[in-house]
């Protein structure tokens, strides 16, 4: 117990240290204003609003580090969350962790779609499959959404390559979704908190160069919506 102490007190003192010598940095970087919250966290109405498709087995959240910025005139909503599950036979709960971002951008988009990772939830049905013609694109990721026509609108083969550059750049598995509201979200599965680094990290500019890549390359693509036409002037062409 003494030991599991003296490892946590060292491991919150590390976040501590890292927090004001890179993370703040990293997001002073890239946003125009940040305030990071170490205690607060998303919470699962926040992550609702997402629509990530990442949490419908999911129970309940967990997490920290909330943080409330702007970008270029967008309110963005950033965070650490663990998606929970409880099994209640075997007693137990596993959860995964991600880290999680969203914004509402200037306009609303053609139709929602969701861009997932090649894997388990390919063969939800509500969906229809997007073929975008970018071998590399169409290799990595699903897409998912009501009209294919629609969302390439949106998938533009620029938006692709942003999408792609972000996925290079994170650590785990990468997640967006466009909302037809008008909303961009975009997760990471880390499998541990985003702003803590891996136990041998111990450069503290690198962490923060690490950090501040990844986050700018998630911002690329919310830069690349701006030249997509909103829906209501596509209604109108049409």
């Amino acid at each position: 117990l003494v030991g599991e102490r003296q490892g946590a007190r060292a491991a919150k003192e590390k976040h501590e240290q890292l927090e004001g010598a890179a993370i703040l940095p990293a997001l002073k970087g890239v946003f125009d204003s940040a305030a990071l919250q170490t205690n607060e966290r998303l919470t699962r109405q926040d992550i609702d609003a997402m629509q990530l498709l990442l949490h419908q087995d999911f129970h309940y959240v967990d997490g920290c580090d909330k943080v409330t910025a702007k970008y270029r005139g967008v309110e963005v909503l950033l965070g650490n969350v663990r998606l929970m599950q409880t099994d209640t036979y075997r007693e137990e709960e596993t959860g995964m962790e991600r880290l999680m971002l969203t914004c509402k951008v200037g306009h609303a988009f053609p139709v929602g779609l969701a861009i997932t990772p090649r894997g388990k939830i390919d063969g939800l049905l509500r969906y229809a499959d997007v073929k975008t013609g970018n071998e590399a694109f169409d290799k990595r990721f699903t897409v998912k959404t009501d009209s294919a026509d629609a969302a390439l609108l949106t998938l533009t083969p620029r938006m692709q390559e942003k999408i792609l550059a972000a996925a290079n750049a994170s650590p785990g598995a990468f997640f967006v979704t466009f909302c037809c509201d008008g909303r961009v979200s975009m997760a990471v599965r880390t499998g541990r908190n985003f702003f803590v680094p891996e136990k041998n990290a111990n450069d503290t500019e690198a962490v923060r160069k690490n950090l501040q890549e990844n986050l700018r390359r998630m911002l690329d693509i919310i830069d690349e919506t701006n030249p997509i036409a909103p829906a209501k002037a596509q209604e109108e062409e049409v």
